[in-house]
């Protein structure tokens, strides 16, 4: 199958990602791009309370929210792929939130998206969050594939 991309001018976009499971799933929404740099969508309220990246059945989480966020987003430059990754995870992400909480706070951002420029503490709790098996070897990571879905969409900023 030949591989497409949907090519988007500098833009407004929004992400709207149904939980159409019968539980609970926790999500994150991630922005690589073409320079390797990470920037988090969502969970984005840094000081919020530890279920932020709860999305309830059958709930709609859109991202930025209207009325409530006070931030958009905009695709821009350099012209390039993006892509857009959502992990949606049937257990808390509570390392991956620390480590979200501990880029804000160098950052000094309190609400709204933040730049990972080095990733590897991101991944790494991410990994920590969706290992199965008992604490040992850190170098291998097995996942209950059950328990975790991700969702890749390429974007490409002209």
């Amino acid at each position: 199958m030949p591989y497409s991309l949907f090519p988007i001018p500098y833009s407004l976009f929004s992400v709207h990602f149904t939980n159409n499971e019968s539980c609970e799933l926790y999500c994150s929404i991630l922005v690589i791009g073409s320079s390797a740099e990470m920037v988090v969508l969502f969970p984005n309220q840094w000081t919020a309370v530890e279920d932020i990246m709860r999305v309830e059945a059958q709930q709609i989480l859109r991202v930025p929210e209207v009325g409530k966020d006070n931030f958009s987003f905009v695709t821009q430059g350099p012209p390039g792929v993006l892509e857009l990754l959502i992990i949606a995870s049937s257990k808390p992400l509570r390392n991956t939130l620390q480590a979200l909480r501990r880029i804000a706070s160098r950052q000094g951002t309190r609400s709204g998206p933040i730049a990972a420029k080095e990733p590897e503490d991101i991944i790494g709790s991410l990994l920590d969050d969706l290992d199965t098996q008992e604490r040992g070897n850190s170098s291998i990571h097995r996942f209950d594939l059950t328990q975790l879905a991700v969702m890749s969409i390429s974007l490409e900023v002209v």
